[in-house]
């Protein structure tokens, strides 16, 4: 669902974190802010994002966006929605393949970088780091990044 509000856009996919707890989830929700493309190109503008996951899971669960009109809140609500009603984790969001051009986006979006915290309130498998303050890496699939690191750098190819 996304709304335009003059010149803004608020958009909501999935549970809130009430609505999760209400159905047997254990929910977990970060809120922060991001660009919707890179800031050192003109034009961008803020994001604000809201994710609820399941802790013991990391299934996403809900999505909530809201920002300028022209910062791509239904593109991104509708890659939420998507991966929602496939019951993908953050690990999985985290790992899709989604465009890039600096006017338009960033090589990690800004769905990606901000749902990533998420995945650092569960626990990792045992080939990992546990420890607290420690960046928690797996290279065979699940990626995860401290929340102020944005972007994981040489450890993924091609990017």
């Amino acid at each position: 669902q996304v709304v335009k509000i003059f010149d803004q856009a608020a958009a909501r996919t999935g549970l809130r974190d009430d609505e999760a707890r209400a159905a047997g989830f254990d929910p977990v929700t970060i809120t922060s802010e991001a660009d919707d493309h890179k800031a050192y190109y003109p034009g961008s503008h803020r994001i604000q994002t809201r994710f609820t996951g399941d802790r013991a899971t990391g299934r996403l669960l809900g999505v909530q966006l809201f920002g300028h009109k022209h910062a791509g809140i239904a593109k991104r609500i509708d890659i939420a929605a998507a991966a929602i009603f496939h019951a993908m984790t953050v690990e999985g969001l985290s790992d899709l393949d989604l465009s890039y051009t600096p006017p338009l986006g960033s090589p990690w979006d800004a769905v990606q970088v901000k749902a990533a915290p998420l995945a650092q309130s569960r626990p990792c498998c045992s080939c990992v780091s546990t420890m607290p303050g420690v960046p928690r890496w797996h290279w065979a699939g699940s990626l995860t990044w401290p929340a102020t690191r944005q972007s994981p750098g040489p450890l993924v190819p091609n990017r």
